[in-house]
């Protein structure tokens, strides 16, 4: 009787952009840790963020839309985008978004600590 195969996990896990590896990066150097990476929030809708302080209630949203697969380039992931920071704001979380220049600048650090700073 023949073996049967496992079968393979066709699920790609995400790795995140370029971009994204660069926030962490600066996250890390940074001392901003206890973040957690592309968390679902706000059951039933798990929405999902590329970096977030859970206790703090503060989630940060990279947007690198320049030379990257991205879904906030179409008008529906833009429009679905809204509604996903629209409801968790409601829901009591600090949500911020940077941009390439941004993260090029390090500028999003700035908003990181004084958003963990008012939640602490």
């Amino acid at each position: 009787m023949p073996r049967k195969r496992a079968k393979k996990n066709t699920k790609k896990a995400r790795r995140g952009s370029p971009l994204e590896a660069s926030v962490q990066q600066q996250l890390d150097a940074a001392g901003l840790t206890g973040y957690r990476r592309e968390g679902r929030l706000l059951a039933p809708r798990r929405f999902l963020f590329d970096f977030y302080w859970e206790d703090e209630r503060v989630a940060l949203e990279v947007h690198g839309v320049y030379g990257y697969k991205s879904r906030h380039r179409t008008a529906k992931g833009f429009q679905a985008d809204r509604v996903k920071m629209n409801l968790l704001q409601l829901d009591g979380w600090i949500i911020l978004e940077a941009g390439t220049d941004h993260v090029k600048t390090g500028e999003f650090l700035e908003w990181v600590t004084a958003a963990l700073d008012k939640r602490t």
